[in-house]
């Protein structure tokens, strides 16, 4: 049957009862429509191939590919034709380079940043996890089938990275072992290249603390372009409480105490918002009251202290850009600073260096800190909450940041433990 198909005509097609009903488009040459028994519709195009044999190459099925956009394609399968390509060779063709592309590593590191990275990983996490792969994988790996990987293709890539940085060599092997794990998961591989890695050496811990010098570069120069005002307040705000990104980051204007109160004045977070799920109480110092005070000024938003984008919080790893953007455009290039750029958490580890140096106990830093107790009698049986002494060690670190501000020299306090 020859026609000119509409879309209301399709619909009143009746099923056969028995063979196909095919039903030529006579407005598109080469387009057909093929009706079973069970009412399944479907779109063929017939066409001649240069040896004169008459092929049909399946376009899809109807509804869900409609009139026009079967017509569309039709017109497109006859300029291959014209063009003296054969619609069947071309598809196959296709086909065989899809599959190839979902072989190679490439294809592999696509799906396991999709897939796992992007949902499961923290801004941060997933940012170093996907530079890693851009830096030190994807340079070799990409064009190269998953599945011809070995070990020893594994430890070569690692020792050649262990040779001028060990840190990002030990990143990239739990990194590649992970990466073929989730191979496995998916059902791309039934074993793993990966088998005992071991890290090529030691990751040297950081012992960055800012100078008297670099705060002095800091305070001021943080706040101003291209950092963000509110991102660079957060910033000063993890100097002087030893937060951690993501603690301060989202910090909610519900979770300060009786703000109004100098003497009073703190924060609260619930397990659920630190790292170690502990649950962490932190006075407010007066220079830590007035920076979150700024904030809060330049906030619109009701719910967070330093809200980013439509209302949503800040996230931790925008602190840690703020810092690279603060070393790469504001900083002198000689500097101590600029020669080993601070993060965000040496901010924090700046403090508690800072709290033993004015002679804060041990127990008191690593309250502030929210480090879990390990001795037993701290673990078990110490209950105290060091609240007066918090606030005591907090207030003189900020009058220490001021002393410095001002050009002088950090003074000591020593800090006397309370008489039983």
């Amino acid at each position: 049957m020859k026609k000119a198909l509409t879309d209301a005509f399709i619909r009143t097609l009746r099923a056969p009862a028995t063979g196909r009903l095919e039903v030529n488009d006579a407005a598109c040459r080469g387009l057909s429509l093929r009706v079973t028994p069970n009412d399944a519709r479907s779109w063929s195009f017939r066409f001649s191939n240069t040896a004169g044999t008459v092929s049909r190459l399946s376009i899809g099925g109807y509804p869900a590919i409609g009139l026009a956009d079967a017509r569309l394609q039709a017109d497109a399968l006859r300029r291959e034709l014209a063009n003296g390509v054969d619609p069947v060779v071309a598809q196959r063709n296709r086909k065989a380079e899809a599959r190839s592309k979902s072989k190679t590593f490439g294809y592999l590191a696509e799906r396991y940043v999709l897939e796992h990275v992007r949902r499961h990983c923290r801004p941060r996490t997933a940012e170093e996890y996907e530079r890693n792969i851009n830096k030190h994988l994807l340079p070799q790996w990409a064009d190269r089938n998953y599945d011809t990987i070995t070990r020893a293709d594994c430890v070569e890539r690692i020792e050649r990275i262990a040779r001028t940085h060990m840190c990002a060599a030990n990143r990239v092997c739990a990194l590649i072992g992970q990466m073929f794990n989730f191979a496995i998961d998916v059902g791309l591989l039934t074993v793993t290249p990966a088998v005992r890695l071991r890290r090529p050496g030691k990751d040297e811990p950081r012992t960055r603390v800012l100078s008297d010098d670099e705060i002095r570069i800091f305070w001021p120069g943080i706040v101003k372009s291209p950092v963000s005002v509110g991102v660079g307040l957060a910033l000063r705000a993890a100097l002087l409480l030893g937060l951690r990104a993501g603690e301060i980051a989202g910090l909610r204007r519900d979770e300060l105490r009786d703000f109004d109160n100098p003497k009073r004045a703190a924060l609260e977070l619930a397990g659920d918002r630190t790292k170690n799920k502990r649950a962490l109480w932190l006075p407010l110092s007066p220079l830590a009251r007035d920076t979150i005070g700024q904030a809060l000024e330049l906030s619109a938003c009701d719910m967070y202290v330093f809200p980013g984008v439509e209302g949503a919080a800040i996230e931790a790893h925008a602190m840690s850009v703020a810092m690279r953007r603060f070393t790469e455009r504001m900083v002198d290039r000689k500097s101590t600073w600029h020669r080993d750029a601070p993060t965000p958490h040496d901010l924090r580890r700046t403090l508690r260096t800072r709290l033993s140096a004015q002679g804060t106990p041990t127990e008191v830093a690593d309250a502030i800190m929210n480090h879990a107790p390990q001795d037993v009698g701290r673990k078990h049986y110490d209950r105290h909450g060091y609240e007066a002494e918090k606030r005591l060690a907090l207030d003189a670190w900020s009058h220490t940041i001021e002393a410095i501000l001002d050009g002088k020299s950090a003074t000591v306090i020593t800090l006397r433990k309370r008489r039983a």
